[in-house]
């Protein structure tokens, strides 16, 4: 079985090779910095607020190791996770395309 990265140097060149792998990298840095943000707010209210892990495990309604992940900004981020650290910052998300 080949892999994809053999199908795209049989059908594309080493220049949209590139292009997709440039592409690919900075999705992913925008991904890294958008979770690490949340992270960043979240653990800001919670120092401001002096809570404890506890308060911020009952606060979001997660698993203890959903709550860790969410707070170093390792968490796979679900529309409903955004809802819920929204819902205990005290604010609405909202998606802004810039």
């Amino acid at each position: 079985m080949r892999s994809i990265d053999q199908i795209m140097q049989e059908r594309l060149t080493a220049k949209q090779i590139n292009s997709i792998n440039e592409e690919a990298d900075k999705r992913i840095d925008e991904y890294l910095l958008l979770k690490q943000s949340i992270a960043n707010e979240l653990n800001n209210y919670i120092e401001s607020n002096h809570l404890t892990f506890n308060d911020v495990k009952k606060g979001l309604d997660t698993s203890t190791s959903q709550t860790q992940r969410i707070l170093k900004g390792e968490s796979g981020f679900t529309l409903e996770t955004l809802i819920k650290v929204g819902r205990f910052l005290g604010k609405s998300p909202r998606i802004i395309f810039e």
